[in-house]
């Protein structure tokens, strides 16, 4: 990677990294609707997912197949509860090295 300035690659990650990352603790909101379930955190917090399993332990955790929008000021993601029970913790999606 080549940077044009007078800053290493490490200052500049130094710099832009810790307003990249976001909340430490995300607060996400549980709301039910008929026939769905609704996760909610605040808008300014961007780059997480919602990734899915059939069980807390020993289960394969794989991103959830679940609508995303954002309503009055927060990130949604929607899922029906039609569909098998799992267990759904947002998680950031965006990784740094």
């Amino acid at each position: 990677m080549k940077i044009e300035g007078g800053s290493t690659f490490d200052n500049y990650n130094t710099l832009v990294r810790p307003l990249l990352r976001g909340a430490s603790n995300l607060k996400v909101n549980v709301r039910s609707k008929p026939g769905q379930i609704v996760l909610a955190w605040p808008a300014t917090e961007f780059g997480y997912a919602v990734e899915a399993a059939s069980a807390l332990t020993g289960g394969l955790w794989s991103r959830a197949s679940v609508s995303f929008s954002e309503v009055n000021n927060e990130n949604t993601a929607t899922v029906g509860t039609s569909e098998p029970a799992m267990f759904l913790p947002p998680t950031q999606a965006v990784e740094f090295p």
